[in-house]
């Protein structure tokens, strides 16, 4: 029994360290990862229909091109955790829905909305709270264009900018982090 245990064990041991490299290459390899940190050119303004949010799910965040009333219009680009939060771990992101309307205290009605399946949150087509449990406003990324001249929209996931309402202050001791943060 010694004599077998003398050989199976460096055996063993050696197949496990292989198999544990084999891993670490294919995660860090792996095509689809998200890299926290960085930024991401998703094409051109032209290439967004205003009022149509887009969903990039690599990067859990909404490119949008809010119109502005006037004919103009902004781009966002919302983190689709719901703010305050840290509801990635258990699947809870806000999602788009189009056909769905929400109506504020006011009484505006807002046509397509972003909606927080698991804490019922209520979002505008440019990020601001309706109503629900989240603290604030959709938290955003920095968006910039590249310096080529081609209209590109940058987006910076370096720094998530959160949005803190005076009624939640302890939101923002968790409010500026990165990515890599979660």
């Amino acid at each position: 029994m010694a004599r077998f245990l003398r050989y199976a064990v460096p055996v063993i041991a050696v197949a496990a360290l292989g198999i544990s490299i084999a891993a670490l290459v294919i995660v860090l390899t792996r095509p689809d990862r998200t890299e926290p940190g960085r930024r991401i050119d998703v094409g051109a303004s032209s290439d967004f229909a205003v009022d149509r949010p887009v969903f990039i799910e690599k990067d859990h965040l909404y490119i949008v091109k809010a119109g502005n009333g006037d004919g103009s219009a902004t781009i966002h680009a919302f983190y689709s955790v719901v703010p305050g939060f840290f509801g990635l771990e258990n699947g809870c992101e806000v999602r788009w829905h189009p056909d769905q309307t929400a109506t504020d205290n006011e009484g505006t009605v807002y046509h397509g909305i972003f909606s927080d399946g698991c804490g019922g949150s209520k979002f505008t087509i440019d990020g601001k709270r309706l109503f629900g449990p989240a603290p604030g406003d959709l938290d955003q990324f920095w968006v910039d264009y590249a310096p080529t001249g081609h209209d590109h929209i940058i987006v910076d996931t370096r720094l998530l900018m959160c949005s803190v309402t005076p009624q939640h202050p302890e939101v923002l001791n968790s409010c500026h982090r990165t990515l890599a943060d979660n």
